[in-house]
């Protein structure tokens, strides 16, 4: 389904985000937008249906927005804010959608069982991002979630709990992230990850070769070929990206080579995307972009989640571990040895704010929203 677009203008596109959303808490506007969305269907949703979906949605968002509207200057409240702001916003996102007939108590009917999540420590290490990992439950709200998003857990999930992690066989670890590489995905952070962790992003810009052109006119015939090649530059944070290293990750472009930038001299990797001839290469490629990232890849979790909310989601689950039942460990990021660490979550916490909010609004709206700002480019005259 083709999803609508909605631009805003704001000088002050955080708070006009936080406006947008604070009129989801009318059940009668919700009505309306369910309504807008229930009208493309080819079997809509009763009214009764409808009305309890928008009376729902009303609850999720304003519990939602009583956490994220905390301002507490400690990071372990922000922390414990920003998690249970999430949670409501996806209880919320279940709630919107008009491809079920949900509404909050069947929804949240899930969160009887638990979070959905969990979290291990490798006690053979002593390096917190390392060393600690979590693992999607087959039971719980993020179960629910994930099931609601089109993925089939039960390929990388967990009936129970695991006692440890050496008691897991070696594809059952596979199905563990560690904290670090949930950070690494987070195309906000790919400018720094290396600086607070040693280790590369497992995210990268992506963008049209600059020789692309003249090869599109090599491929053009008479008649136009069902399936087209697109040639994709993949940007590094930094010159000690190895092709072998590239070439390991699943980011969706194949035969990478290594080349250097016409101007810059930059190192980049290019490659083939294959897609349908109708649209651009950026309509089908599963993409991420926002006011403090270019268009980036992800390297998938699990094989083939490059869902951002389901990311963030995980980790701020295990950040949330950390602050309510780790005290030790979290004294040691603040005051202490690992304080890096804490600087870090300060970092993401700060791109948190500034971009998630505007992806769960487009999620819940089902609309692609753009925001622009007075005297720019695309600014209303």
């Amino acid at each position: 389904m083709e999803r609508m677009s909605e631009r805003l203008l704001a000088e002050n596109p955080r708070e006009m985000i936080r406006l947008r959303l604070n009129r989801l808490r009318s059940v009668k506007l919700n009505e309306a937008i369910l309504k807008e969305k229930n009208d493309k269907l080819d079997i809509p949703l009763d009214d009764s249906i409808i009305n309890k979906k928008a009376i729902g949605l009303s609850s999720a968002i304003d519990s939602g927005l009583g956490f994220w509207n905390n301002e507490s200057d400690s990071l372990n409240a922000r922390i414990l804010s920003r998690y249970y702001a999430l949670l409501q916003m996806t209880i919320a996102e279940q709630v919107s959608s008009v491809k079920n007939k949900d509404g909050l108590a069947e929804v949240q009917r899930h969160t009887e069982y638990g979070h959905g999540l969990g979290n291990i420590r490798d006690q053979s290490s002593n390096n917190y991002l390392f060393d600690h990992y979590v693992y999607i439950l087959r039971s719980g709200h993020f179960y629910s979630y994930v099931k609601h998003l089109g993925y089939d857990s039960k390929i990388f999930d967990f009936e129970k709990r695991p006692k440890n992690i050496d008691s897991l066989p070696d594809e059952k670890k596979a199905h563990l992230v560690s904290i670090v590489d949930l950070f690494r995905r987070v195309p906000e952070l790919q400018p720094v990850i290396r600086e607070y962790t040693g280790l590369e992003p497992l995210s990268f810009q992506v963008t049209l070769a600059t020789f692309n052109y003249s090869q599109e006119l090599r491929q053009r015939s008479p008649i136009e070929e069902a399936v087209k090649t697109s040639f994709l530059s993949i940007i590094p944070e930094s010159d000690e990206v190895t092709l072998d290293y590239m070439r390991s990750l699943n980011l969706q472009v194949e035969n990478l080579t290594e080349e250097k930038d016409n101007f810059t001299k930059q190192k980049l990797f290019v490659g083939e995307y294959k897609h349908p001839s109708e649209n651009y290469w950026w309509y089908y490629m599963d993409t991420h972009k926002s006011s403090h990232s270019g268009t980036s890849v992800v390297h998938p979790i699990f094989g083939e989640c490059r869902d951002q909310i389901v990311i963030h989601f995980m980790l701020l689950y295990s950040l949330s571990i950390l602050v309510r039942y780790l005290p030790d460990l979290w004294h040691e990021i603040i005051n202490g040895e690992l304080d890096n660490i804490g600087s870090l979550i300060e970092y993401y916490l700060a791109m948190f704010d500034n971009v998630v909010p505007l992806m769960m609004l487009g999620r819940i709206t089902e609309r692609k929203i753009y925001i622009d700002i007075p005297g720019g480019f695309n600014g209303r005259v």
